[in-house]
């Protein structure tokens, strides 16, 4: 029989659940026990109505999408999607409140990378777009304009009922920061200009940003289609 009690978690605070989880996420650090010892805390306090705010669902939400916890790796991470969208509906149906912007870009960014459309599913991003789309000029932030649209990109092909209501000018408007954006002269900060020289004395390959927001790609293949001038050093 094992030994791991059944509530490891029960004492700590809703911000402490977060705080891990948004600690590990950021660090990358994929570890397992500890990620579903929150996530199944988090899940059995969404479910009791105990304690988690939009905005700490918001930010579990996404540290289990910037780790990629899918189904795969648990129950807990198969069910908190569907939970989260479930518990954020009916405090926004209690209270005709909507999910202020950067919650809803979030949300919106986090359950377009975990995949997991179901009903509520698909009901919370339906609102949080119609919500989005009626915000006046500059309320939605640039960040969070990009995710909106990263989300609308692949949820039209993805899970298009989702998106079918999204007004076409709103899409054109987020399509519009998008490409500004992309299309914006990018210079490495001195920290990465560091890395780059470090990089260029131990003959390594590289490009600085790269087009998909990668600070600094390292070439792995000498047929790679990154270039910079160190390659030519290999022959």
């Amino acid at each position: 029989r094992s030994d791991r009690p059944s509530q490891p978690l029960k004492g700590w605070k809703c911000a402490d659940l977060v705080q891990m989880a948004t600690a590990l996420a950021h660090g990358r650090l994929d570890n397992q026990s500890v990620l579903s010892a929150v996530y199944e805390e988090a899940l059995r306090r969404l479910r009791s109505r105990n304690g988690l705010s939009i905005s700490e669902i918001s930010i579990l939400l996404w540290s289990q999408a910037r780790m990629h916890l899918t189904k795969n790796f648990g129950a807990a991470f198969a069910e908190f999607p569907s939970a989260a969208s479930q518990a954020l509906l009916q405090r926004m149906g209690r209270s005709s409140m909507k999910m202020p912007p950067q919650e809803g870009a979030n949300v919106a960014w986090s359950l377009t990378v975990l995949e997991q459309y179901d009903d509520d599913v698909i009901n919370l991003l339906q609102k949080i777009f119609n919500t989005a789309s009626s915000c006046e000029e500059g309320v939605i932030q640039l960040e969070h304009a990009h995710q909106l649209w990263q989300s609308y990109f692949l949820l039209s092909a993805d899970c298009p009922e989702a998106v079918k209501n999204v007004p076409e000018e709103f899409t054109k408007y987020l399509e519009h920061k998008w490409n500004l954006e992309k299309s914006r002269c990018k210079k490495s900060s001195k920290k990465h200009q560091a890395i780059s020289k470090t990089l260029d004395l131990m003959r390594v390959a590289h490009r600085n940003e790269y087009d998909e927001d990668v600070d600094v790609a390292i070439v792995l293949e000498e047929n790679s289609a990154w270039t910079h001038t160190a390659a030519s050093d290999f022959d």
